[in-house]
Formats: C-alpha cells, structure tokens, sequence
C-alpha cells in the first residue's frame, strides 16, 4: 500500500461526496470498521455509514503532515493532520488489505487543543 493511494481515499471521505455514498462508503470502510470521534464516540461502520447519509454539506478542509508506516504484511498506518474552519485535528487510521484492495479498519481523529 502506497501513501497516494491510501492518501486520495482518506481526502475522499473528508468530502460531502463521498460521505454521504452509503455504497462508496461500504467499498472503503471494512466489515470490522471501528471509529473513535474526536469527541470520543466508538462507531460501527453500520453507525458511521447510517449516520452519514444525512449529514449536512461540509465545509472544504486542508491537510497536512501526511506519515505512512507499514505495520505488518498488508497493514499500513496513516497519519495526517485536518485544517478545519473551527479547529484543526489530529488523525490515524490503519488500513488492511482485504479482497484485493485497501479497506479502512480503524480511524481516530482528535482535537488539537491549544497548549
């Protein structure tokens, strides 16, 4: 798994678009997808992909500090930073390989507070 690639699906869910595509969410998100939200909240994919059906339009957001690190043998670990209107946060996901292309297993975003 190659960071461009990893990269291009992770900015893709940071979209309206694709959020709302309950089938293009099930193609990325893995069966066994776990989510913990920057305010704490553990999601099932069905709970991530139910929820975002009906979220409302998104603001465009930036990114930056992209990191990739394999872990094991089809596992990679993606970190990056979103640059967001009202505050920026901190992510990591891990992706696996799973018929044939990378799913997303786990993700975790968590506020930037000031130090």
């Amino acid at each position: 798994m190659d960071l461009s690639t990893l990269r291009l699906a992770e900015e893709q869910l940071l979209t309206s678009e694709t959020r709302r595509d309950s089938d293009r969410l099930r193609e990325i998100l893995h069966p066994e997808f776990v989510e913990i939200g920057r305010w704490g909240r553990r999601w099932s994919r069905d709970e991530i992909v139910a929820a975002l059906a009906d979220e409302g339009a998104r603001a465009p957001v930036t990114t930056s500090d992209w990191e990739i690190g394999d872990i094991a043998p089809g596992v990679a670990l993606v970190g990056y930073t979103v640059h967001g209107a009202e505050s920026d946060s901190r992510h990591s996901s891990v992706w696996v390989m799973a018929d044939d292309k990378p799913r997303l297993r786990f993700h975790q975003g968590t506020i930037i507070t000031a130090q």
